[in-house]
């Protein structure tokens, strides 16, 4: 039996200074979906949110016949707004469309009043006032008379030009981001887009997921260019390589070259409960079936491994495509693709994916950017009661980001992406109170001065990993009156001094991020507190690897390196025979390999001949990997 069996001998020093990392503190947000019941009013034009043309004097029951581009071909009624995108936003809102006739403008179970209709004869263009009150919680039109005529139907909110695009009260918000991701605007959950003709064109009446369609690229890049934030976007599962070609066309020639786009594959493919999930699972099996050469390159016939690979795979073809259109200089500078994986299983999801992608394709940061999770902090079993208090549901989640502090997968992210050269990132993040129990409680604890501390403590400890960009879910304004969780930053775009924001403002003008995790080097390492341990790692007596140990014939340790230089390794070691040997690596480099001495007993040690290593300030990863005899004990491994 080859085993090499790491045992204790004794108590181990663990060093627990912090350092501080030469990163800025990056944070992101993710916005939310474009809907007519929207809290973040994202869009001027109000019909850039509409739910679609439906019947005249019932808008919500159906659809009515449209043209080529979407834009109605009889009589029709639509949703603009429903609360609480209504809720208090009295004004004049300025309707102007194109007709060969002068319409008739109603309204459909709204209030208000219709005003100063007037058609221009030789330009078509019709115009008329739209005065709101306060107090009202949805608005819907009709349209009668029209010839089916009716073209560019614009309704401004009050305040705004027919040029404008975005509200201020959104673009103020997203000044404080550093990157924009798309997910929710581009509905990428369940998406059937396949090929670039099936995207929404920037002309679109209506940009909402609930019309079926998708904000357009072109719409995307505009708030990125306007505010100089880097984006991130989320190809669909089934776009096939033109489509990704042609995106990449479209991001190279618009995107303000000094910014950066972040290539993500669809969005949470590991998660059951998204259909793309399962269209993966399918389409590996059928790669595999036809003769794909990689996803089981190594006969291990498990589809649900194959799933993780073709994950993988996929971004990697994706990240190729875009540097055949950007070139390898500017790929390098400003494109960054990220393998998106399940944060709470990297044994399963991130270690099969970039073990995959480093055997088949070589090191994975010649491909890849970074590696991102979803690092959400929650009320745990606490909400399983039914009557929590504020001060309750504010412990609990004080408590859930407590425990990242020792969470075992968040070091296992950590370590795996930084041993593979790849910076680890938040594809999404912030406070998950998700569930039908104690939603009073929930919203009051949102709004209470008690989140900021908390928000801002999850944010530090983020960053004491060593992690990057973390994008908050959900940038903008969400429901705190709901079942289905306090998701925004805040709940009213006109709030921007809400907790959470004060929390996220707090941490971003810290600067830089101080590193908090790891093993403290120069210092000492306890052999058991390795890469994907178990949760009693430290109650055990010896742990036993071998060949075929699923974490591998090795075992990686996180470093948190105070100064940067040659750091020799020495480990303290027992063996009952000669030649037995184990490399040393440092983030997917080996660094040489050591030879242990014989000492007659796997319980009596002797200290190997130490081996420079040189190694950056900061993360950093070690690997010590069995690679001859039989077996050989080590009860400390010194980083000097």
């Amino acid at each position: 039996m080859n085993a090499f069996i790491i045992a204790l001998a004794g108590a181990i020093s663990l060093g627990v200074a912090s350092a501080q990392s030469t990163t800025p503190i990056n944070l992101g947000g993710n916005l939310e979906g474009v809907t007519d019941w929207s809290y973040s009013n994202v869009f001027a034009d109000m019909v850039k949110q509409s739910r679609g043309f439906g019947p005249p004097t019932t808008p919500w029951s159906g659809t009515v016949a449209v043209d080529a581009k979407g834009w109605p071909t009889v009589d029709f009624g639509v949703i603009l707004a429903t609360w609480p995108g209504m809720n208090g936003i009295a004004g004049t809102y300025k309707i102007s469309c194109v007709c060969a006739t002068t319409p008739t403008i109603g309204l459909v179970a709204s209030p208000g009043q219709i005003a100063n209709e007037v058609r221009n004869p030789k330009t078509g263009v019709v115009t008329a006032d739209l005065v709101y009150p306060a107090g009202g919680s949805q608005l819907m039109l009709n349209f009668t008379k029209t010839n089916g005529g009716v073209r560019n139907l614009q309704v401004m909110r009050p305040g705004y030009k027919t040029t404008d695009v975005f509200t201020t009260p959104f673009t103020t918000h997203c000044s404080r981001l550093a990157a924009l991701r798309f997910m929710d605007f581009q509905a990428t959950n369940g998406s059937s887009i396949q090929h670039w003709s099936d995207r929404t064109p920037a002309g679109a009446p209506s940009y909402s997921s609930a019309a079926n369609a998708q904000v357009p690229w072109e719409v995307c890049i505009a708030p990125c260019n306007k505010l100089n934030k880097d984006a991130w976007i989320n190809i669909p599962a089934k776009a096939d390589d033109s489509y990704v070609e042609d995106l990449a066309q479209l991001f190279h020639r618009t995107l303000n070259p000094n910014l950066h786009v972040y290539l993500e594959y669809s969005n949470e493919v590991w998660n059951w409960g998204f259909s793309q999930a399962t269209w993966n699972q399918t389409q590996a099996a059928a790669d595999v079936a036809s003769g794909d050469p990689d996803l089981n390159y190594d006969k291990v016939n498990d589809k649900n491994v194959w799933c993780a690979r073709r994950i993988a795979k996929r971004i990697k073809t994706i990240s190729d495509i875009f540097r055949r259109v950007y070139g390898n200089g500017g790929w390098a500078t400003s494109v960054r693709p990220v393998l998106a994986t399940q944060i709470a299983w990297p044994g399963y999801w991130l270690v099969d994916g970039l073990t995959f992608a480093n055997d088949r394709f070589g090191a994975p940061n010649k491909y890849l950017f970074a590696c991102a999770g979803a690092p959400y902090f929650n009320l745990g079993t606490a909400d399983q009661a039914t009557n929590l208090s504020k001060q309750q549901v504010l412990q609990a989640l004080a408590a859930s980001v407590e425990a990242q502090k020792t969470d075992l997968s968040m070091d296992a992210c950590a370590t795996l992406s930084r041993f593979y050269n790849l910076k680890f990132l938040g594809y999404e993040g912030g406070p998950d109170t998700f569930g039908p129990n104690n939603i009073a409680a929930k919203k009051a604890a949102s709004l209470d001065s008690g989140i900021q501390p908390i928000c801002a403590n999850y944010l530090n400890v983020w960053f004491g990993y060593g992690f990057d960009l973390l994008n908050w879910f959900v940038a903008g304004a969400t429901s705190y009156d709901s079942q289905y969780g306090t998701w925004g930053l805040t709940n009213d775009m006109t709030n921007p001094s809400a907790p959470k924001i004060k929390a996220f403002d707090q941490v971003k003008a810290q600067g830089k991020a101080v590193l908090t995790e790891g093993i403290s080097v120069p210092g000492k390492v306890d052999p058991r507190q390795f890469c994907l341990r178990d949760a009693n790692w430290q109650t055990g007596g010896g742990l036993t690897l071998n060949p075929t140990d699923w974490r591998g014939p090795y075992r990686d340790y996180l470093l948190r390196v105070q100064t940067a230089g040659s750091h020799p390794i020495t480990l303290s070691v027992g063996t009952d025979q000669a030649g037995v040997k184990v490399q040393v690596w440092l983030n997917n480099v080996q660094v040489g390999t050591v030879a242990l001495p014989s000492t007659g007993s796997l319980s009596t040690f002797k200290t190997t001949v130490p081996l420079a290593v040189k190694m950056n300030a900061g993360m950093n990863v070690i690997r010590v990997k069995f690679v001859a005899g039989d077996q050989a004990s080590v009860s400390q491994i010194t980083v000097g």
